[in-house]
């Protein structure tokens, strides 16, 4: 019995987590961003993520989080956590249009 409810569980966990990571990407296409799928497409949206910040005037506040976020969402892509990646810069992208 209690095998059977952990197993359920499970299941429905896993479900909730692939849906939740298609819905996801199909918000960062929404935003003009395309997940990355790759390590090369990875480090791009970082590159270009850091080149906004370079680009945009913001608070030294949104600046330190912005940056703190790049270096995540780096660290997320040389593991190969592609979608979190994407959903970090987005986030990062998105302090930095509020700013």
């Amino acid at each position: 019995m209690f095998f059977t409810a952990l197993r359920t569980a499970l299941f429905a966990a896993l479900a909730l987590a692939s849906v939740s990571t298609a819905a996801s990407a199909a918000g960062n296409a929404n935003r003009g961003i395309a997940p990355a799928t790759d390590a090369k497409t990875c480090g791009q949206l970082v590159k270009d993520t850091r080149e906004m910040l370079n680009e945009t005037e913001v608070t030294e506040d949104v600046d330190k989080q912005v940056e703190a976020m790049i270096k995540e969402a780096s660290a997320q892509c040389k593991a190969s956590d592609f979608g979190k990646a994407t959903d970090t810069v987005v986030q990062a992208r998105a302090l930095l249009t509020k700013e």
